[in-house]
């Protein structure tokens, strides 16, 4: 690369210098000699080329420490910029080699000094897996130094980690170590694979920066590196850029979807140019033959390319220059890469290419609706999807709320596999909280979901879509999405966040802007991504969906009236980009959301919710009349002991251990688990639940530990007979008092007798019968209250309570019992009744615990989504189900919700459409984790250990992927 030196101003070079310049690198691991005398096979698993990740959903992060210095934590409050460095090494020489690991934060890239680094790596070989290797700490210089692992030395290839204790930020590198000759394909990046040398720039200044830059890519590049990495070749990525861009260089291979291999960067802080930059190269390449390298291939741009090539000994026949050196010293120009197609490689087998809008809170029967019903001859909703295949049956994840969701359709795997279990949740092991809405919610959080690596993204436990694509050749952009590892990323900037807190409209208008913007003809992705989540945001303001079904029909609704107003606008807009590129044939479009919405209450007597300002404790209250005494309801407390997680149409309850004082280990099942289910019966039963004096809860499901299924609890069913009360003392100095009784089952009044005409000595017949639910961890408290009147005022004659902690022992036959003030005394007795739980397992005090099979026969494949939702660390010890459908929700009041396992919010819209598409109709479908399997199989990509499956099949696309 050339033409750096005359297109970055001075001002840039002068400012960036003067902050890196102490950072001078040492590193980058020169190879290490050897001989081999056969071609060897490049870095692959089986038949697939493997991925820059391949492994990292298997890596248990360790357990963090303590910082070593006090000043390293508020280094490490700014972005990392770790780098590891790649190693090309012989089999058997491999004993002098040192592994090197930079460790760096901020934009000024302050070292992290004198903090512990753990070394691990993994082979990558069926059937290994990651293995500690020891400790090391960083210099002053912010770097650490380990000998090489012995279990590195035989050939393969070696995926490298060194993780820092404090924070568990990483950084990565790959090791390949060779016992034969390999040949190899060696590319530079700048003004190679990049459309100009000036591209680096946009990389410079984003990285040092933290500014979202994204070098554009020549057209198929990537395509050409892939299929040569199939056809055997090891790829060696070697540029100019300087050491500190040695991460964001990989990141940017990987996300353009070039496959694995070999980064080497300049060892200084700044760009190379020149005879440096030549002398580099040559001698890096020089190393890596002398290990047993053979460069078949290598492209350039630039006459230090040409230069470096030739002194390394790369014939000229095989040196590719692109750009208006191309050709020089006897080099082949390559006018575009999709020249090679056919001569050097084989072109890809790649039929079509996916537009996907995902539109949050969309239901499928609003999409139909508005397609067969209201769409116009111009609508592009009707051209699009006018034949249309639509997954009818497909459901979402429980809870039907967006974070949760959105993570399994962008990564086909469950909560239990990709860690968001809900829009709050709490990770018990790492003890940190996320609040995406709701009222703990901070406004850093979610700008933070937006901005760098992503908050929501880092709380991933499995690769994405984009991951999955690495080393692929193919790439996708995403536009907006809280979910963008390993895609090129278009964000919402706090302008943005802010007009779609008060105009959604134009906040959709806005991303489609960008992605507009981003179709430029240049670098076209295969995968465009847009995610418009104005619908969701207005109809939960408007209502007027409907519920069950969708109701009303026509521009009534809001959804139907958004698809015309909004979403059939800016789709049209989409269209005609793609029609202008000539890309309308071969491109799949795809119409997906995250869930459905129903018309609910949006009243405080509906909703139950968590209070930071403490003056409105609805479920604190219900966690805290325990042992536990502080629920967390405030954004960024630390010291709490409870957890509720208040997710729409679920509330997600976790414990702290008690006895142990730790959230690592799982609550105590009688000491713990059992007085909060009592507390949670005592509040139903008194009607505290929601205000309406009603009881508001559908059902508890709880585990009796880490890894056990969710159960369902149900109650024991009593019915208390009230015999009589005889009168001891009416309190009335002259002739027969007046009194009145209320009868009472656990706090709640059934009935109000009297007023009845008595004397000291009279019986006064009750004879009334009430059954009630009595539910473990909870008693049984049998009352009557008595007051009298003398004339004068009414006077208390106290309560008469009978209390039982258990339904062992209760009183088939009349019992009496005396009121508090000695008035009157009771008789009554107590029967238990059968009901179609009652055969369950019970409980030691009350109650049955019952599979999951006694639940609503209405919920929506409610056992399946319950299993996917048991995760060990972020799923919870108690879910609350609410009657839904009488409209009772946790969290805030809104016109229209979702959250629940009933099906009108569980169905999410999932479409294909497209000039493309081969049939139309209904094809079923399953789940909302078959979204990004789908995608990937139309793109020619097979997804690893995700939950969800192709739905792509012949009938449906005429050209399968291959």
């Amino acid at each position: 690369m050339n033409g750096f030196k005359t297109t970055l101003t001075i001002a840039s070079v002068i400012c960036f210098f003067l902050l890196v310049a102490s950072c001078d690198d040492s590193g980058g691991g020169a190879a290490t000699t050897g001989t081999a005398n056969s071609h060897a096979t490049g870095p692959t698993q089986g038949t697939q080329l493997l991925r820059w990740n391949e492994y990292d959903d298997d890596f248990v992060f360790p357990a963090p420490r303590a910082w070593n210095n006090s000043l390293s934590g508020t280094v490490a409050d700014f972005k990392p910029h770790h780098n590891g460095y790649d190693l090309f090494l012989a089999q058997g020489a491999t004993t002098s080699a040192t592994i090197e690991g930079k460790f760096h934060y901020g934009d000024i890239r302050k070292d992290l000094e004198g903090e512990d680094i753990g070394l691990y790596y993994r082979k990558a070989d069926a059937g290994t897996q990651w293995q500690y290797v020891t400790d090391g700490q960083t210099n002053n210089d912010g770097r650490v130094y380990f000998n090489y692992p012995g279990g590195m030395g035989s050939a393969g290839t070696y995926f490298v980690r060194m993780v820092v204790y404090g924070d568990l930020t990483k950084a990565d590198m790959l090791v390949r170590v060779i016992d034969q000759v390999t040949p190899c394909a060696v590319f530079d990046i700048d003004g190679t694979l990049t459309i100009n040398d000036e591209q680096v720039i946009s990389q410079y200044l984003g990285d040092f920066l933290d500014l979202n830059n994204v070098p554009t890519m020549y057209d198929n590049a990537n395509k050409v590196a892939a299929q040569l990495a199939k056809q055997g070749y090891d790829i060696v990525y070697m540029t100019a850029r300087p050491y500190w861009l040695s991460d964001a260089s990989r990141v940017w291979l990987q996300r353009k979807g070039f496959p694995l291999g070999q980064v080497y960067t300049y060892s200084g802080a700044g760009i190379a140019s020149g005879t440096t930059a030549s002398d580099y190269k040559r001698d890096k390449l020089n190393d890596m033959t002398a290990a047993g390298a053979d460069f078949n291939l290598a492209f350039g741009n630039a006459d230090t390319d040409i230069t470096a090539y030739a002194q390394a000994g790369i014939n000229v026949n095989d040196t590719y220059i692109i750009g208006p050196n191309g050709g020089n010293g006897g080099t082949i120009a390559l006018g575009k890469y999709s020249d090679l197609y056919g001569n050097l490689v084989q072109a890809p087998v790649e039929p079509y290419r996916v537009m996907m809008l995902v539109i949050d809170g969309l239901r499928p029967d609003a999409l139909n609706y508005y397609v067969d019903n209201m769409a116009g001859t111009n609508s592009a909703l009707k051209r699009l999807f006018g034949t249309r295949g639509h997954f009818d049956q497909s459901l979402t994840v429980a809870p039907s709320v967006t974070f949760a969701n959105h993570a399994a359709m962008m990564t086909g795997c469950n909560p239990n596999h990709n860690g968001l279990t809900g829009n709050m949740f709490f990770d018990r092991q790492g003890e940190f909280v996320r609040s995406f809405t709701g009222e703990t919610w901070t406004v850093t959080q979610v700008a933070d979901v937006y901005n760098n690596d992503g908050l929501a993204n880092r709380a991933l436990k499995c690769q994405t879509l984009y991951e999955q694509m690495s080393a692929s050749g193919r790439y996708g952009v995403s536009v907006g999405h809280m979910y963008y590892k390993g895609a090129e990323y278009i964000y919402p900037s706090l302008t943005d966040l802010a007009t779609y807190l008060t105009d959604a409209r134009t906040y959709d208008g806005i991303m489609v802007d960008k992605a507009l913007n981003r179709l430029n003809g240049q670098d076209t992705p295969d995968l465009l991504t847009v995610y418009l989540p104005g619908l969701d945001h207005e109809v939960h303001g408007t209502g007027n969906v409907g519920g069950v079904t969708l109701s009303p029909m026509g521009a009534g609704n809001s959804q139907l009236d958004y698809l015309e107003q909004v979403i059939d606008p800016q789709l049209a807009r989409l269209e005609a980009q793609y029609q202008s590129l000539g890309l309308m044939g071969n491109t799949v479009w795809v119409v997906t959301s995250d869930h459905g919405m129903r018309d609910m209450y949006d009243d405080d007597a509906h909703n139950f919710e968590l209070d930071p300002t403490g003056f409105d404790n609805e479920m604190e209250d219900v966690l805290e009349d325990t042992h536990y005494n502080d629920c967390y309801d405030k954004p960024g407390e630390t010291a709490f002991d409870c957890f509720a997680g208040l997710n729409g149409g679920l509330a997600h309850i976790m414990l702290k251990n008690m006895g142990t004082n730790s959230w690592q280990d799982a609550p105590r099942w009688n000491d713990d688990v059992i007085p909060v289910l009592g507390s949670i019966g005592r509040h139903r039963a008194s009607g505290e639940f929601f205000q309406l004096n009603q009881d508001g809860i559908e059902d508890v499901l709880v585990r009796q530990g880490f890894g056990q299924a969710y159960q369902v609890v149900r109650p024991t069913r009593v019915r208390v007979h009230f015999d009589s009360a005889y009168i001891v003392d009416d309190n009335d100095t002259i002739g027969a008092g007046e009194v009145w009784f209320d009868l009472k089952i656990n706090g709640h009044v059934f009935s109000r007798l009297g007023e009845f005409s008595v004397n000291d000595g009279d019986t006064v017949p009750l004879n009334m019968q009430f059954e009630a639910d009595v539910y473990p961890g909870m008693d049984l408290n049998v009352e009557a209250y008595g007051e009298d009147d003398d004339g004068l005022y009414w006077d208390s004659m106290g309560t008469a309570l009978a209390g039982f902690s258990t339904a062992a022992g209760l009183p088939t036959t009349p019992q009496t019992v005396t009121s508090s003030s000695g008035d009157f005394k009771l008789t009554y007795h107590v029967e238990t009744l059968t009901t179609s739980t009652s055969g369950y397992t019970p409980f030691s005090t009350w109650g049955n615990l019952c599979p999951l099979t006694v639940l609503n026969v209405n919920y929506a494949n409610a056992i399946e989504r319950l299993n996917a939702l048991n995760d060990a660390d972020r799923s919870v010890d108690i879910i609350l189900l609410p009657k839904w459908r009488d409209g009772f929700a946790f969290g805030g009041g809104n016109k229209a919700n979702h959250g629940s396992l009933y099906p009108e919010d569980s169905k999410h819209s999932f479409f294909l459409g497209g000039q493309a598409l081969a049939m139309g109709g209904s094809l079923g479908g399953h789940s909302i984790t078959d979204v990004s399997p789908t995608v990937a199989h139309i793109l020619g990509i097979q997804m690893r250990n995700v939950d969800g499956y192709s739905r792509a099949t012949q009938a449906i696309l005429p050209q399968p992927p291959q």
